[in-house]
């Protein structure tokens, strides 16, 4: 089988206008498939001196509360799954069977999650299996959180349907399943 080709940065996500946060200026993010293995691809840039980087392994159950992105994936009848990505390279899928409710969680689940850290940008790219479990893809969102040593937030995501940030709003899942062909 050949490799996942690594995604161009098609897709440029907005911040939550409630929420400023450490000086990130742009989010970009990325796709691509080939058969059973998705690659996302993410771009934060900016002032990263300003961005708090974990430089240790977190609770992989909480990598959210920390500076990461992240890639939502529902089906039609409403169950989805959540990943998310660490800058320490870590990977947390939680699977859902309706708005926030949380039926499992995993960890690393055979993922792998690199990061480029230069002086203006960090890419997190992950590869693996990402569509396990939501077989029937319909829709997908893709979102980052960005948080600044002093714990203020932004949050970054295609599109932002509440007055704060839910990236669990089916609603901000702003591509269709043929995202996952491109």
């Amino acid at each position: 089988m050949d490799a996942v080709p690594l995604p161009r940065f098609r897709r440029t996500l907005v911040r939550h206008p409630a929420h400023r946060g450490p000086t990130i200026t742009s989010v970009r993010a990325g796709l691509a498939r080939n058969h059973e293995e998705v690659c996302v691809a993410f771009e934060l840039a900016g002032a990263l001196e300003h961005l708090a980087l974990p430089s240790r392994p977190l609770d992989p159950d909480k990598l959210w509360e920390h500076t990461c992105v992240e890639l939502f994936v529902a089906s039609a009848s409403g169950r989805y799954v959540e990943w998310n990505f660490s800058p320490t390279g870590q990977a947390t899928r939680f699977e859902f069977s309706g708005y926030r409710v949380r039926t499992s969680a995993s960890f690393d689940e055979g993922v792998r999650v690199s990061v480029i850290h230069q002086t203006d940008t960090l890419q997190l790219v992950a590869t693996g299996p990402l569509l396990r479990g939501i077989e029937d893809a319909a829709s997908a969102g893709l979102s980052a959180v960005a948080r600044a040593p002093d714990d203020g937030c932004s949050y970054w995501a295609l599109h932002h349907p509440r007055p704060e940030p839910d990236f669990h709003d089916h609603r901000g899942f702003a591509l269709d399943a043929g995202a996952f062909t491109q």
